[in-house]
This record gives C-alpha cells, structure tokens and sequence, in this order.
C-alpha cells in the first residue's frame, strides 16, 4: 500500500508540466514512502510560515550572500534545521519528517532552502556538482554558489574544483559546466535515489524497488535504474519480472561494464523459474 500510495502521488504530479508544480510538492509526494497517508498542506503551510519569517529577516537586501545568510540565519539558528552528511536514515530523506525536525541531507535542506527563498521573491538553484550539492543565484554575469552542508556559506570556484578533486580522486577535473542548475525533477531524483541507497543497505528491497520506480517516474528508460530494478525485484524472488527488467537493460546495453553481471544474475532468474 505504502508503494502505490508513493508513486501514484508523484506519477500524478508528474503528469502537470514542470513550473506548475513546487519541489515541496514533489518531495512531499516522495515521503508518502514513509507515510502512506501523509497530507501536504500542513507542510506547505510550514513553509509558507518559514517563507515569512524569512522575508521580515532578508528586509530590503538583495545582494545573493544577504539574502543567502538571512534565510540560513532563520532555517539554522532561529528554526533549528540541521543537515547531516551522512544518509543512514529514511527520515533524513522526506521532506514531512525534516520539518517536524529530523536532520535533513543537503539535497533535502537545500530544497527548503530554495522554497522558503521563493517565498521571500528570490530564485535559488539547486547544482548537482560532483562531491556536492551546492544552491546558485544567479546576479547579473555571475553565478554565486552557497554549500548547504556548510551553513550556506559562500563557495568560490577554486573551492569547487577541490571538492571535484577530492570526491573523484583526481579523476575528474573540475569544469564550469558542473555548476549548470538543475530542474525540480532531477532534484527529485536526487531525493529518490537517496532513499534507494537508505533502503538498500538496510536490505529493505521492497522499498528500495518503490524509490527505483520513482527515480523511473522521473527518468523513464534509465538504464541503471532498470538494472537496479531487476535486481531488487530477484532479490524479492520476483524472478519473472526480474528476467524482463534484466534483458531491458541487456539490450541497451550490451557492452556496458556491468553487462557481464547482469547476463549471471539473468540465468539466475531463469534458474530461479524453473521447476
């Protein structure tokens, strides 16, 4: 029931065209995972409280870093929002439970940040850089770049490229185009696909093929979602859909790095159908 209430509400989301709907929208959508029944209002309404209380603290400033560190100031001092690095919990991934308290990833709390500044009249971006989520404002030729993980505080380029350095070992030289904003979907996948990685280690395959199905939701035909989608579904014992899932992916993808694992796992299933 959990499953179907979950992605229902985001397939029906989805269906509206992007900018007729928020992120809250959707990641309230999302957190019907852990509340099957969950009603968004009440949290719409949380922020749209945050919303004004932000907007008496930022007052007539308009300069990114200002309005950045008035809204940080009234999320993480005067509210109390906390963000952890570490996601080990489903909690840290649902929007309703973050503002009931519960620490948020930095995706998640980037994305109250980004709602309660809309609500203040500023536009925020979220950036998938690699190593780290970052939130962009855009003033006149350059972008300003603030680190939810860190208190938002400011980051410059030289400080990205170290970020890119470090989580990559070197593999990946940092480029501008790694700070190219995201749209509210991807940032639902985001939140997605960190629930997978919760449930996943937690052994919990049943969700973690719910958070698969809404990653698919968001980008149908992704070929490692359909992979993963094969795999939580032979771990289920759920070996026919599995074989279909697999032979998906194979046919796309049939010189992929992992292509080899996936025909094991196919034969697996096929194995595992046999009487």
């Amino acid at each position: 029931m959990h499953a179907s209430s979950a992605t229902k509400a985001l397939e029906e989301l989805l269906s509206r065209p992007e900018g007729t709907w928020s992120p809250a929208e959707g990641a309230l959508a999302i957190a019907r995972l852990g509340r099957p029944g969950l009603a968004p209002e009440p949290y719409l309404r949380r922020l749209d409280e945050l919303g004004r209380k932000a907007r008496e603290r930022v007052g007539r400033a308009r300069h990114p870093r200002f309005v950045a560190g008035a809204v940080a100031s009234v999320l993480l001092d005067r509210e109390g929002f906390r963000v952890t690095g570490t996601v080990d919990a489903p909690e840290h991934c649902f929007l309703d439970r973050v503002l009931d308290g519960a620490p948020a990833t930095p995706t998640l709390l980037a994305l109250v940040f980004i709602e309660v500044a809309r609500r203040c009249g500023f536009r925020f971006d979220g950036v998938g850089m690699p190593g780290r989520f970052l939130l962009r404002r855009d003033d006149g030729e350059r972008p300003f770049l603030f680190d939810p993980l860190d208190r938002f505080q400011p980051v410059d380029l030289a400080r990205c490229a170290e970020i890119v350095h470090q989580a990559t070992g070197g593999r990946v030289s940092f480029r501008e185009g790694h700070l190219r904003p995201i749209t509210a979907s991807q940032l639902l996948a985001r939140i997605a696909a960190n629930l997978k990685a919760v449930y996943w280690r937690a052994g919990d395959y049943e969700r973690a093929l719910t958070a698969v199905q809404m990653i698919l939701t968001i980008r149908p035909g992704d070929p490692r979602e359909i992979r993963d989608r094969g795999r939580a579904l032979f771990l289920l014992g759920r070996f026919g859909e599995a074989i279909e899932s697999f032979e998906t992916y194979l046919a796309h993808n049939p010189r992929g790095e992992d292509a080899d694992v996936v025909r094991m796992l196919l034969q697996e299933a096929r194995a595992g159908l046999s009487p």
